[in-house]
């Protein structure tokens, strides 16, 4: 009995090779004063009615470079690249002040599949109580949330052991992924923070801009309705121009990788983005 192969498409024809720059998803950015300009809030979000990137049709010439890219960096969709690029620029902007707030569930979803360093990374923060959750899902629902088990305030992690924390405590059940961070320069304000971060407060998010630049939340879609976004709530007027600078920054790495990938779909070029963009 004979086996027939049956070949669909050009396989020498990367999937996405036909879309253009039009096909794919815009960033958009936009501030709001909140009542009484206690804060202003930056916001960014990611058109989720198109591609994000051109992506590739399963070859079997390229299973070294895909096993390098997900074995580096876990990127196995163009939602995880924009995570990835995206999130690598905020640790970025948070420079040497950068702080992170692991949520507990870390310790529960996928805790035995971390790095050593990961896993080191995370008990050796600041256990606390809240932490940032929220989605854009039609619009932007934040809270100050405490989870099942205490959280970890981790002071300038490394970036590859953010990564990996921040894909690991995802939930089947969860409508989005996120994370949420702030920068602080002043050290001696921390515990004024972290009893912030324990205690009940019913104006948390206005009081702790009394002690850090800025704080943030990045939230990744793991259902169609929800929206790639980040907030950032600042009043320091430094911080607004900066963010200013970072919009510019990232729509212009977003859109050269757009048309980078609209050439070339391969994970080989994939990998050489990601290590042209991120330095360890």
């Amino acid at each position: 009995m004979g086996a027939e192969i049956i070949r669909l498409g050009n396989i020498d024809e990367p999937m996405g090779s036909h879309l253009t720059l039009g096909d794919l998803a815009d960033l958009s950015f936009q501030r709001f004063d909140a009542p009484n300009n206690s804060m202003s809030i930056w916001l960014m979000r990611l058109a989720r009615d198109k591609k994000i990137f051109p992506w590739w049709s399963y070859q079997g010439v390229m299973d070294e470079d895909i096993e390098k890219l997900y074995g580096s960096w876990s990127v196995s969709s163009p939602q995880h690249l924009f995570d990835l690029l995206f999130l690598n620029q905020i640790f970025l902007f948070g420079g040497s002040h950068f702080f992170v707030i692991f949520p507990g569930n870390t310790k529960t979803t996928g805790w035995g599949q971390l790095r050593e360093e990961d896993r080191t990374t995370f008990l050796k923060g600041q256990g606390c109580n809240y932490y940032l959750d929220g989605l854009f899902k039609g619009k932007m629902v934040i809270n100050w949330v405490p989870f099942y088990q205490p959280q970890s305030l981790v002071r300038n992690p490394r970036f590859d052991s953010f990564w990996r924390l921040f894909l690991s405590k995802v939930e089947e059940q969860d409508e989005a992924n996120s994370i949420c961070f702030f920068s602080m320069k002043n050290m001696q304000n921390l515990p004024e923070v972290i009893r912030l971060l324990i205690h009940k407060e019913e104006k948390r998010s206005e009081k702790l801009l009394e002690y850090v630049e800025w704080y943030g939340l990045f939230c990744s879609p793991k259902r169609p309705n929800v929206t790639t976004s980040c907030v950032i709530y600042t009043k320091n007027k430094d911080y607004l121009q900066q963010l200013t600078y970072l919009e510019r920054q990232t729509l212009n790495q977003f859109e050269k990788i757009k048309q980078e990938l609209l050439k070339d779909s391969t994970p080989g070029t994939t990998l050489k983005i990601i290590n042209r963009h991120i330095a360890l």
